[in-house]
């Protein structure tokens, strides 16, 4: 999967991942790389003279598995390595998510996630002041409880969520995806108010189906808008 989205504020975020069935019983992996920055930020002091341009650099490298629970049930695991740099400044982390996904029935699902397990960075200061201290970060740890139903001859699915964030209002998510004919579907959302919209199209090309996926958002921090593309290959 490869994905690439631009954001309000010049800001920018890309991510590659790649997911692979164990042999028969052990379950599945998978890697990816995500990348979120934005360059030409106007560098001030604090007498707002300008000091330089600066740029920021966030990048997360994540290692998941999930292995065989039931048929019914399935499990996953994430341990993440954080590497950021901003205004010249590095820092490294670590952190881990976990899910759960239960399917009593073909067409229903119940999920649970648990984000930033303990996920931490830690800022190296060195040059920065008159002597080198390490600043510590703890990410707010996510809880997110969703379901999703299919319907009309599993072409119409129906999907909720509802996420917590650590110190944060609780937010509702609700989305919709109908399949309009074989290989394109339209898609259809709210995020706590904010509205959504995309589209999907799928193609077989010899074993493999190439999947491409357009999504329309509007922005969480701005009034901006964002845009995604998104395109897989699947085995």
């Amino acid at each position: 999967m490869v994905m690439y989205r631009t954001l309000s504020l010049d800001r920018r975020q890309a991510a590659v991942a790649y997911t692979q069935n164990l042999d028969a019983g052990r379950g599945g992996a998978g890697f990816a790389f995500i990348h979120a920055g934005v360059d030409n930020i106007d560098g001030r002091d604090l007498n707002g003279q300008h000091t330089g341009m600066l740029s920021d650099s966030e990048n997360a490298f994540l290692f998941s598995f999930s292995p065989p629970i039931h048929a019914k049930v399935s499990v996953g695991l994430t341990m993440k390595l954080l590497l950021y740099r901003l205004a010249g400044q590095t820092a490294k982390g670590f952190g881990g998510d976990v899910g759960l996904i239960v399917q009593p029935v073909k067409t229903f699902q119940v999920g649970f996630m648990v984000r930033d397990v303990a996920t931490r960075l830690t800022w190296n200061t060195d040059g920065l002041f008159a002597r080198t201290v390490e600043r510590r970060e703890t990410f707010p740890r996510t809880l997110s409880l969703g379901l999703s139903y299919r319907m009309a001859q599993d072409r119409l699915l129906m999907a909720a969520d509802v996420v917590r964030v650590q110190r944060q209002d609780t937010r509702l998510r609700l989305g919709t995806e109908w399949s309009v004919v074989k290989g394109v579907a339209v898609r259809a959302g709210v995020d706590h108010g904010r509205p959504a919209a995309g589209v999907g199209f799928v193609t077989g090309v010899l074993r493999a189906h190439l999947c491409l996926n357009y999504v329309y958002l509007s922005d969480r921090i701005d009034v901006g808008e964002t845009h995604v593309v998104e395109w897989e290959i699947l085995f």
